[in-house]
């Protein structure tokens, strides 16, 4: 977020091709490195030696504070007493629920709460598709319309896949790139969390060195169902947040 930006932390790049300037710039007291990129072109990095803070911080602090208040009031005020232990939350982000509903009827008890919800996204023929609350804040908007989740796998924070009951999946994992991503699918999540699998992938890349570019075969760690923020349950499916007074007894 552009208003949290710390403007502190800001410095000074300039390319120099004379030796003379060279010479000039790494004299200042402001001089902290510099680079060469060849025989004319020589990179300096320094400090400014003014900050101008023009970047409301409280602004996007105040932000954050108040999305995130959205979201447990939402939860514990609304689909709680709606849901109850009906419902699990499977993930959550700072503007999302991923929720596991045991149901007779979805779209119906969606009804009865249709006035937190934005359902413009629906089917006109489906009766849940009101424009009422269209692109209203604070609204919630179903990332499936008509198309429920039929099945999540939730590895570690930002990898996770789903599928839908017409087979639209999506793949996420933070720091793998999409042509990788593309190959997977639910069933791999699943088979890395329940066999302890970690899953490497191989990919091409452009990297710039010394302002240069060239091609880069890179090998990582791709899946993996280590969790290093959230206890681990013996049944290896659910967590804890660390602290929770139930870790002790399981």
């Amino acid at each position: 977020m552009r208003t949290l930006m710390n403007k502190r932390r800001h410095k000074n790049f300039t390319l120099i091709t004379n030796e003379n300037s060279a010479a000039t710039y790494i004299r200042k007291p402001t001089f902290k490195q510099f680079a060469i990129f060849g025989e004319d072109l020589v990179g300096v990095l320094s400090m400014k030696t003014s900050v101008l803070l023009d970047s409301p911080i409280y602004a996007g602090m105040v932000t954050l504070d108040i999305a995130k208040l959205i979201m447990y009031e939402y939860y514990y005020n609304v689909l709680k007493p709606k849901f109850g232990n009906n419902m699990k939350l499977c993930m959550t982000d700072t503007d999302s629920l991923l929720l596991h509903i045991k149901t007779d009827d979805l779209y119906c008890d969606l009804f009865d709460i249709i006035d937190t919800l934005d359902t413009s996204n629906y089917p006109s023929s489906h009766y849940l598709h009101d424009n009422t609350n269209k692109k209203m804040l604070g609204k919630f908007k179903d990332e499936s319309p008509a198309n429920p989740i039929t099945k999540f796998v939730g590895l570690r924070a930002k990898m996770y896949a789903f599928e839908t009951k017409q087979n639209y999946s999506k793949n996420v994992g933070k720091g793998i790139p999409y042509s990788c991503l593309k190959e997977m699918s639910v069933s791999i999540y699943k088979n890395s969390l329940f066999s302890e699998k970690i899953t490497h992938v191989e990919f091409d890349t452009i990297e710039s060195k010394n302002h240069e570019l060239r091609m880069k075969r890179v090998r990582k760690v791709g899946l993996s169902p280590f969790d290093d923020k959230r206890f681990l349950l013996p049944d290896k499916v659910n967590t804890l947040a660390y602290g929770h007074y139930k870790i002790q007894s399981s």
